[in-house]
């Protein structure tokens, strides 16, 4: 659980280097012209949206409010 706690309050810091890389792949399937270029860029977008929606609703403050009661749930 520990782990779990960590992982959800680190996000933005594991999600941001993840569009960079997503980015760089959509840019490398782009020329290849393959249709992997946009599993990347959804994948990127959603990420993106993630954390633009963890800043404005105060991630850093609310995340283990929201931990708590989402394995509240699975219990």
């Amino acid at each position: 659980m520990y782990y779990l706690f960590i992982g959800v309050k680190a996000f933005p810091y594991i999600a941001v280097p993840a569009m960079i890389v997503l980015a760089d792949l959509t840019f490398h399937f782009r020329r290849k012209k393959s249709k992997w270029q946009w599993i990347c860029l959804s994948t990127g977008g959603f990420l993106g949206i993630l954390t633009l929606a963890w800043g404005i609703f105060r991630g850093d403050l609310n995340s283990e409010k929201w931990t708590r009661s989402v394995l509240w749930l699975f219990q």
